[in-house]
């Protein structure tokens, strides 16, 4: 989604190529464009240069190293899309919560923890506060805090200009992108389920994908391997943790948000690589094309290669300060991105891991980041020196990106392509893993009991069947859909959701 807070730009997304950019199209003259890809330059180059000097933090177990952001939505009566965050924010006055680009939207950031002993239990205690005290400013509004991947409420008629939060970085957002949408509506059709088409004259359609942001601190030399890593178990995360399986009224894939998100991209990533499929337009720029070869620093110059900047304001800053990158890279969303940052004046990396939705609880949040980090921890291994040439054999990047969007599709049901063999998403959790991402949580320094339970969670999950997605399909099927069954639904979850317990533990 599209963050800011107090009035400051987090966050936006990005953009078109170098070659088409003309000021004269935009609220920007091209005297702006021209100094902001100057100071980019120079910031890129350094950030290579960085790179080539080891000037890059060590991240050691002790270090705050694993963190995450919480999408969510503000509901009212039904469940239905309630556009109050300004109302919402003059009572939760905390300093993690963002704005977004819809008024129904909303942002929780949680201080990352060092990555050994006991995260998981320290992050669940943090995102359990979270929702607390936002549910406390919500009941002082009428309304409620949801925390799933699409609001299953959503209709076509929410999506209006008036919904887009009033703030002047927003306006001028919203103008730039649908410039480089060339001023046409946003496009989406989504095949698979009950199927759906439709257009969006304005981006408050951008804030119906919600979702769990974790961020992985990373050594430099090892960036590639743990982005390479994270690229491969995203169908892993995905499937395990879908939880958008309607919008506008209709049952699509386990986790919508994916189609969605890509298809209100695509005109702003779209290249020659862009693939039309049975669920209609794919942007693999969001994904990707390819394994990285050395260091997460190579996405920083392709980023500077092919993405225009969307709000191209130069700042009065030296390059080491890293403003121009920092603010382009936050335009491009990927599903696993490079995040540069600073820890007491020197530079390190993290990986931004995009690809789980939020929700359904704290708990369930907590065990997806204990499986994506003990995973991507392991698998980074496979990644480096001799073993990344072998590792691309097995498993080509174009797999790994298939099976990404089977596991969104499907969900546990998914039959992917693992190691060169077929076999389906659930059982390659239930025998595989699991085990794997035990071996990296504790490579890393986990505490044992603290592995198996989180782990337990998406154990529990695989065993079920039942993640959230598959929740909300077998509470329609019970009880009925519709508008009613599904604010019925809505309201629900949300109780559920304030109990605590685990989404595969919840009733029909």
């Amino acid at each position: 989604m599209i963050t800011i807070k107090g009035g400051n730009i987090n966050s936006g997304v990005g953009a078109t190529t170098r070659n088409a950019r003309r000021g004269e199209e935009s609220d920007f003259p091209p005297e702006d464009y021209m100094a902001f890809d100057q100071k980019l330059a120079a910031e890129t180059a350094l950030a290579a240069s960085w790179q080539l000097n080891g000037k890059y933090m060590h991240v050691a177990p002790q270090t705050p190293s694993l963190g995450c952001e919480v999408e969510s939505f503000l509901a009212g009566p039904g469940g239905l899309p309630a556009p109050l965050s300004a109302k919402f924010m003059e009572y939760f006055s905390n300093d993690n919560g963002y704005y977004e680009m819809a008024k129904f939207n909303m942002e929780f950031e949680i201080d990352p923890v060092p990555f050994s002993g006991r995260p998981f239990s320290e992050i669940h205690c943090a995102l359990e506060n979270n929702r607390v005290h936002s549910s406390r400013c919500a009941d002082m509004i009428d309304a409620k805090v949801l925390l799933c991947g699409i609001l299953p409420t959503l209709k076509h008629g929410h999506f209006t200009p008036d919904m887009i939060t009033d703030r002047k970085h927003f306006r001028a957002l919203e103008r730039q992108l649908r410039r480089l949408n060339k001023d046409r509506p946003f496009h989406v059709k989504i095949g698979g389920g009950e199927g759906l088409e439709f257009q969006a004259d304005n981006l408050s359609v951008e804030g119906a994908a919600a979702s769990l942001q974790v961020h992985l601190g990373v050594d430099e030399p090892l960036s590639a391997a743990y982005y390479n890593a994270s690229q491969l178990v995203s169908a892993l995360t995905v499937g395990a943790a879908a939880n958008s399986p309607f919008f506008m009224g209709k049952q699509l894939w386990d986790e919508t948000r994916v189609p969605l998100f890509e298809q209100i991209m695509y005109e702003r990533f779209v290249g020659r690589n862009a693939e039309h499929l049975s669920h209609g337009r794919r942007c693999d720029n969001v994904f990707g094309h390819g394994y990285l070869a050395k260091s997460a620093v190579e996405l920083f110059r392709q980023n500077f290669t092919d993405m225009a900047a969307v709000l191209p304001v130069p700042r009065d800053s030296p390059p080491h300060e890293m403003k121009h990158l920092i603010l382009h890279n936050r335009d491009i969303l990927r599903w696993n991105r490079p995040v540069l940052g600073f820890m007491n004046g020197a530079p390190f990396l993290r990986i931004e891991h995009r690809a789980m939705p939020s929700g359904p609880t704290a708990a369930d949040m907590a065990a997806n980041m204990a499986f994506y980090a003990g995973l991507a921890h392991h698998f980074h291994k496979a990644f480096v020196g001799k073993t990344a040439a072998t590792t691309a054999e097995r498993m080509p990047f174009s797999a790994a990106r298939d099976n990404f969007y089977r596991a969104a599709r499907d969900g546990f049901n998914a039959e992917i392509n693992w190691l060169g063999k077929e076999c389906r998403l659930r059982d390659l959790i239930l025998e595989k893993a699991l085990s794997y991402a035990k071996r990296g949580l504790l490579m890393s320094g986990v505490e044992e009991d603290e592995a198996d339970g989180w782990l337990g969670i998406i154990r529990a999950r695989a065993e079920s069947g039942q993640n959230g997605s598959t929740w909300q399909r077998r509470y329609v099927g019970k009880n009925g859909g519709g508008d009613s069954g599904l604010q019925n639904m809505a309201e629900t979850y949300w109780q559920n959701q304030e109990e605590g317990a685990p989404v595969h533990t919840w009733k029909v």
